[in-house]
């Protein structure tokens, strides 16, 4: 009698086990990215939590990286066929991943009312065959920072920094004396680019284009020669701009203009906290600005990074339900915008240019260059060319070794080179 007893309790508690399973089975999402702020860290923390508690069956998995072990770590996960099901990347990195094939199209998964907040100048990077393929994240534009004291000293309104390339020189004369020059900005190593790009879109020259379905540049065209020759003349033949500046980063150009050896300077937004924080007696005594236009414009170098559903993802539909729940922002500001402002940084959104965190005095330029921005490069061999030729060639116009005529030339040949 004890054996068939022993028997029906042995598979009531299998069955009970069996049915737990099957209900309190969890989906679990994995996510990778590169939080290593406490405060953002915490933020994103906050937004898992309540996630889950309204999804009970969804459980949201981190994987911590770091930035310069991100990209090779993503790309061995493909290798290996175990994409994570959410991953941050760097914006630069989108369109390489995006042309091997790797992103699901991200507006299958995640509401149009979602997107069609983001700005168009972070989504088209991300667009091809009338998808995108990237969630645009926080991010960074560059502008200008001015010294309202030295400006008022050199007899210039301190409330009205230069609006156009003419004005920026005709400052720059005046705010150059023996001890200080009108206007640095980095251009050592990688970063020449990031500062030399901005003029050449100012000028109205796209750097590139395609043609016939072939990546061209587009340097050596009238606008791209007006862009060098503006850019060299600053050291060379005006003075405004020290030659040092082929060997500063975007540190050392911010030492310079806190220490009064330079009026202005371009550099990034995130600038606006380091000097806040460290040189407190400066209060008050600087402001930051948009870039001046050029004959073709106004136009700013930044991007945002980027929250991709892998192709590999087996969960693209909840992680899509995340990434949305993350990025809403219909009834207040949304937990991806926390997270920017807890980076002191930006987010591409309609939204965010409203809050009262873009409308601080110092950071609104930023913010209003959001709409301007200018991604960069999306040709192919760009990263190869711009590490090979371009900021070897902008080092060259500093030093003269190579004049503007040549740079030009010698710019389009190698990317074609490269891109054919």
């Amino acid at each position: 009698m004890r054996k068939p007893v022993r028997i029906m309790v042995v598979g009531l508690v299998a069955l009970m086990l069996l049915f737990s399973g099957s209900v309190f089975a969890k989906t679990v999402i994995t996510m990778q990215h590169m939080t290593t702020i406490p405060q953002t860290q915490k933020v994103l923390d906050e937004a898992i939590a309540k996630f889950q508690i309204a999804n009970p069956d969804v459980e949201i998995s981190q994987t911590l990286v770091g930035w310069g072990d991100a990209h090779a770590q993503f790309t061995n996960s493909l290798i290996v066929g175990m994409a994570p099901d959410i991953v941050l990347l760097g914006g630069p990195w989108a369109p390489e991943f995006q042309r091997m094939g790797a992103f699901a199209p991200i507006d299958e998964y995640v509401s149009a009312d979602v997107m069609d907040n983001f700005l168009a100048s972070a989504v088209g990077p991300v667009s091809a065959d009338g998808h995108i393929y990237g969630l645009p994240w926080e991010g960074a534009t560059w502008g200008m920072f001015y010294r309202k004291d030295l400006f008022e000293a050199a007899g210039l309104d301190p409330n009205r920094p230069p609006q156009n390339w003419d004005e920026l020189l005709e400052y720059a004369l005046k705010l150059t004396t023996e001890e200080q020059h009108g206007l640095v900005f980095p251009a050592g190593s990688w970063e020449a680019t990031d500062y030399f790009m901005p003029f050449m879109w100012q000028a109205g020259n796209p750097v590139e284009q395609i043609v016939d379905g072939v990546w061209q540049g587009s340097f050596s065209d009238e606008s791209g020669l007006a862009a060098a020759q503006f850019y060299v003349d600053l050291i060379h033949k005006h003075g405004v701009t020290p030659a040092s500046i082929a060997n500063m980063d975007w540190e050392d150009a911010k030492n310079a203009f806190v220490t009064g050896n330079a009026a202005m300077m371009f550099n990034g937004m995130w600038v606006i906290n380091v000097i806040k924080e460290s040189n407190p007696e400066l209060d008050g005594k600087w402001g930051t600005a948009m870039y001046p236009a050029g004959p073709g414009g106004r136009a700013s170098y930044g991007y945002p990074n980027y929250m991709h559903i892998p192709a590999q993802s087996k969960n693209k539909e909840v992680a899509g339900k995340f990434l949305e729940f993350l990025a809403d922002s219909s009834e207040g500001i949304s937990y991806a915008e926390k997270l920017a402002i807890s980076v002191s940084s930006l987010f591409w959104t309609k939204s965010f240019i409203e809050l009262p965190y873009a409308q601080d005095e110092l950071i609104a330029p930023f913010a209003e260059s959001l709409e301007i921005a200018r991604f960069p490069s999306l040709a192919p061999a760009f990263e190869e060319f711009r590490e090979l030729y371009l900021n070897p060639g902008i080092q060259g116009l500093i030093l003269e070794t190579t004049t503007p005529e040549e740079f030009v030339k010698d710019m389009d040949d190698h990317f074609n080179q490269l891109n054919q």
